[in-house]
């Protein structure tokens, strides 16, 4: 058996085959005996590390912000000094309280109407309550535009400016946005100007009178990586990487004495070696050195390391452990091995703007493991999540959910990985093959070549409403009913959730429906006595995106087929009936087909010429554009496609998940699949999901969401002819595209526009509320189908002939 485990990786989505394995040890209990009676001590609660997101203040942009953390306070700065009317603040975040604490410091000078103030993007604070500061001297009058400069200030602990000098006074080569400094006990401040100048460190004192410099003994090498910073006791470090191979870089420390001028030696400061970059960069915190039981902290692509003198370095973590990788990390403060600070880059579409906040900060700290998995938890839980790597489209977007879950519940995820490109085997025969084996996932996704349809009766499903019905925050009326009904078994129980989804639907006029369908879905019968109505030049259906007028009735026959396969085949009876299928043979042989190679054109059904149009919504854009472009959206019917039942549409879902009965974690596995749920939700407000890039959500909250957003924009819409090279008719292509509706994009666009209305979202609500079938993702049965269709069509086979041959085909797969 070959299963490849693959943790949770972000943004690279580079997969890394591994297995987690926590390596906290257990305490034995100890027993104390007397004379009268035993005392059996409990043994200390089992501690782990634990990733929680920590949220700036409110209305805070990062975008002129460094984002630097307080070396010196139990509490983490995430914002510069903000100039306010009378001086500048900058907020502390208070970890006990979980609350913003404001520093205020009195920092403008005003006379009549000429002023100054500071602000700041390199700052240190000191033992001793000082402030330290890089930054720029803006003056101001009404006389004199904005002039800026760069400054070295201190603050005293009062918050008074002590000095501001500018930095061109101090030495030419310190630059506000380039150059790190520290300041040890003595208040003396250390530069640091980098590979680029010959020296690498200059000194000062309090005074900022010249006291020595360290020269850049590494060489300008951009091999080299080097860093200064302060331990809690204000002592400077230089710490550097140095190549060894290659291949390698070992990670040195030095520390720098004043009084000898220089950096101590090697016989007086051993040093801190390990080999753990390789072929990657390698990076040192900022944090503390010598604080907590490490002498040193360092931390690369694999995750944070503690450095002991003359021993090998303990990995404290690894990135995956907490759904992160190193390409997230913008920075990290260590303030001791069980409490450290990151700052994470933000992905693109989590702000909507250039100047919102990019950045994320959290903080991964050790707690008791009951506060993550619940009283009485001795050991982590790792949720199993069964996926087909290679052939679901959302593949990526659900490994991107598992990491935030992992971040936001400290619940460990892994991914085993399903394909069907070794052993002969296909997905879901491997998938089956492992429960049997007692190998069973918590969660199942489905997608690619992982199907409900094929795994629903091996009975290892739970009844998700029984989730639903269990949980206090969401109930049954909350979701859609076009992602229960058409799913549930004949037991009415809902055993796969659809979490996004599109739907297809066959499209005519009000007054074409109510005379030849009563409103209702249509027959394949009487799609075709409408088809015996039409005149020269009208068509009953479009077959789009094909030159070949011979494989048109393919080509209809394939898109309508999964759509209608559940009238054929009951999978949880194994059954079959084809019956039905001879009218659908016979409607995609006979119906008048408009060939082209691209959209419809929008005069055809405006006119009437072309009576059924068929549409796949993935979003909210192609229903409105529908609903205003190819037809008036007070003369549009949703007839769905032949069926069994009235159906609107049909629901041809994206992503879904199903939760095993064998799961020990089926708590946990249910809210791994409600994240994915609030993910989509949220992920709903970004400006460049609100029509064109993202399917429907499951709930009606995350529909209130979608038009919430399209309410604040209008859609332009237009279309045109295009003939290619060779090609014996016209195709239309369309322009599409939604903008913020401001009165500048209504002039400079004219007419050609369409705002969304109230009534557009009930409509869309009303198609939801009447689907009540579902698109068959089934392609081993529908190749079969189809294949033997084309001899048909082709006229190699009778119709009747073409029956027996499919009815006997299928029913042997469907037994297998």
């Amino acid at each position: 058996m070959r299963n490849k485990i693959l943790s949770i990786l972000l943004i690279s989505l580079i997969i890394i085959s591994l297995s987690y394995v926590a390596s906290c040890d257990k305490s034995n209990d100890s027993n104390i005996e007397s004379t009268t009676k035993k005392d059996y001590s409990k043994s200390p609660e089992k501690m782990i590390y634990k990733f929680d997101y920590i949220n700036p203040p409110p209305g805070f942009s990062d975008y002129f912000s460094n984002n630097y953390f307080s070396t010196i306070e139990y509490a983490i700065a995430v914002n510069d000094m903000i100039p306010i009317k009378d001086g500048i603040q900058y907020y502390t975040y208070n970890i006990e309280n979980n609350e913003y604490d404001i520093v205020h410091f009195n920092n403008e000078i005003q006379f009549n109407e000429y002023y100054y103030y500071y602000s700041f993007d390199n700052y240190v604070e000191t033992v001793d309550g000082s402030y330290y500061a890089l930054g720029f001297e803006t003056t101001k009058s009404n006389d004199i535009p904005n002039n800026n400069r760069e400054v070295f200030i201190k603050y005293d602990p009062d918050g008074n400016i002590a000095y501001a000098v500018p930095i061109a006074d101090i030495d030419s080569r310190i630059n506000v946005y380039s150059t790190k400094f520290c300041v040890d006990a003595n208040n003396n401040i250390y530069f640091f100007l980098g590979h680029n100048y010959d020296e690498l460190i200059i000194v000062y004192s309090d005074s900022l009178e010249y006291l020595f410099s360290i020269n850049n003994f590494l060489g300008k090498s951009r091999f080299n990586q080097t860093d200064i910073f302060s331990d809690s006791e204000q002592t400077v470090y230089l710490c550097y990487t140095e190549r060894t191979t290659p291949l390698d870089s070992e990670i040195r420390f030095l520390r720098i004495d004043p009084e000898i001028k220089g950096l101590r030696d090697y016989s007086e400061m051993p040093q801190l070696l390990c080999r753990i970059a390789r072929d990657a960069n390698t990076h040192m915190t900022k944090g503390t050195l010598g604080g907590g039981e490490y002498d040193a902290y360092a931390y690369d692509y694999t995750g944070v390391y503690g450095y002991k003198l003359g021993e090998d370095p303990v990995q404290l973590f690894d990135w995956l452990q907490f759904g992160l990788d190193i390409n997230m990390v913008k920075d990290i403060y260590i303030h001791s091995e069980d409490e450290i600070f990151v700052v994470l880059y933000r992905s693109e579409d989590e702000y909507d703007s250039y100047f919102d906040r990019m950045y994320d900060y959290g903080r991964i700290h050790k707690v008791p493991i009951s506060s993550v998995y619940g009283e009485g938890a001795t050991e982590e839980i790792t949720l199993t999540l069964a996926i087909d790597e290679e052939n679901n489209a959302s593949y990526a977007k659900i490994l991107e959910c598992a990491a935030s879950f992992v971040r936001n519940s400290g619940c460990l995820v892994e991914i085993v990985s399903y394909s069907d490109t070794e052993g002969g085997f296909s997905a879901n025969q491997k998938l089956v093959r492992d429960i049997a084996a007692g190998n069973v996932p918590d969660v199942v996704a489905f997608g690619g070549d992982i199907t409900y349809e094929q795994l629903a009766n091996i009975g290892v499903f739970v009844d998700l409403y029984s989730q639903i019905d269990n949980d206090s925050e969401i109930n049954r009326s909350d979701f859609l009913p076009c992602v229960l009904k058409p799913f549930e078994n004949k037991k009415g129980e809902l055993l796969q959730l659809i979490n996004e989804f599109s739907i297809s639907t066959m499209i005519t006029k009000k007054s074409v429906s109510d005379e030849y369908f009563n409103g209702s879905s249509p027959t394949c019968e009487q799609l075709l006595a409408l088809n015996s109505t039409l005149k020269n030049n009208q068509y009953l259906f479009d077959v789009r995106n094909i030159s070949s007028i011979s494989e048109a009735s393919n080509k209809l026959f394939s898109d309508i087929l999964p759509h209608m396969l559940g009238n054929f085949i009951d999978y949880e009876q194994k059954t079959c009936n084809f019956d039905g299928l001879k009218d659908l043979l016979r409607l995609c042989k006979e119906s008048k087909l408009n060939v082209i190679n691209g959209f419809s054109d929008p005069n055809k059904t405006m006119s009437g010429d072309l009576k059924i149009l068929q549409s796949t919504y993935a979003n909210a854009a192609l229903y409105l554009y529908d609903r205003n472009m190819y037809f008036n959206s007070n003369d549009i019917s949703y007839i769905g496609y032949p069926s069994v039942s009235y159906s609107s549409a049909s629901i041809i879902p994206a992503s879904s998940f199903s939760i095993t009965k064998q799961s020990n974690n089926q708590e946990f596995a249910w809210k791994l699949i409600r994240h994915f749920i609030a993910i989509k939700e949220n992920s709903l407000n970004n400006k460049q999901n609100y029509g064109t890039f993202s399917y429907f959500p499951c709930t009606y909250r995350g529909i209130d969401i979608v038009f919430e957003n399209i309410g604040k924009c209008i859609i332009q819409m237009g279309g045109d002819y295009y003939r290619n090279a060779g090609d014996a008719d016209d195709s239309f292509s369309i322009i599409l595209s939604f903008n913020e509706s401001t009165p500048e994009f209504r002039a400079q666009v004219g007419n050609n526009i369409v705002e969304v209305n109230e009534s557009d979202k009930t409509a869309l609500i009303e198609l939801f509320e009447n689907i009540n079938t579902a698109y068959i993702s089934d392609t081993i049965i529908s190749s079969i189908i189809i294949e033997e269709a084309s001899y048909y069509f082709s006229g190699v086979k009778n119709l009747d002939d073409t029956i027996k041959v499919i009815t006997s085909r299928v029913e042997a797969k469907v037994f297998e």
